[in-house]
């Protein structure tokens, strides 16, 4: 080949591969959009549909580019959140959503400390997104290690300060602190229906800590409206 070719040739190939990023990330944005409207459960009710979805975003979360992680991450709410599920009584006890069983190892992955920032920002707001849709999601076996890998992000130092207050207003929506209940007039201001469920579930001394991080920082977290995600 002359330089001249394989210079050609290469700009051919950097254009491919900026192709196939436009279109990966127009796919994903396009999951996300589709599965936010009120048909989204009717589609995620279609096994094939619901297979198809989960695998495509279980790759793209895998994907070298943080732009397609970011894109397949904030995707993961609607997808969650759309997704069938038991009733409610035995969905915060034994059993959870099948997609949430396949998704949670991607999720956790995007939660360790090398993950880039605009990555987890991204896979904080679709985890709120998804918990908005569906309250009780995170609430079983099944999620709670999702929650206390987002604990950890929202209480720790050197976790990125913008990082940090997007897992804290996760832990606010999954916890359902800002609901009206019974529980709270019960056990004091600070337990919600949903924190309850979460220490009944927790192992060792995660419910002891969630609850000391409750009083000391979810509960200074103002009511939330969903227009502010």
């Amino acid at each position: 080949f002359s330089a001249s070719s394989t210079g050609r040739s290469g700009k051919a190939g950097v254009g491919r591969a900026e192709e196939d990023v436009i279109v990966k990330h127009g796919k994903l944005l396009a999951c996300n959009s589709i599965l936010s409207i009120k048909w989204g459960s009717q589609l995620m009710a279609s096994k094939d549909i619901s297979a198809a979805t989960v695998a495509l975003l279980r790759r793209r979360s895998k994907d070298r580019n943080p732009v397609i992680r970011s894109a397949a991450y904030r995707a993961i709410g609607p997808l969650l959140g759309r997704s069938p599920s038991p009733s409610d009584d035995k969905l915060t006890t034994t059993t959870t959503t099948l997609a949430l069983k396949e998704m949670r190892h991607d999720i956790l992955k995007g939660t360790r400390a090398s993950e880039q920032v605009d990555v987890q920002l991204a896979l904080a707001r679709g985890l709120i997104s998804a918990s908005r849709m569906h309250p009780n999601l995170f609430l079983c076996k099944a999620g709670m290690p999702i929650l206390d890998a987002a604990l950890m992000l929202a209480m720790s130092k050197s976790t990125r300060p913008n990082v940090q207050k997007q897992f804290q207003i996760f832990l606010w929506v999954a916890l359902q602190m800002g609901k009206d209940n019974d529980q709270g007039q019960r056990d004091g201001p600070m337990m919600s229906a949903g924190l309850d469920k979460y220490i009944r579930l927790a192992e060792g001394e995660n419910g002891r800590i969630m609850m000391k991080f409750v009083t000391s920082t979810l509960a200074k977290i103002e009511d939330l409206e969903e227009e502010q995600f």
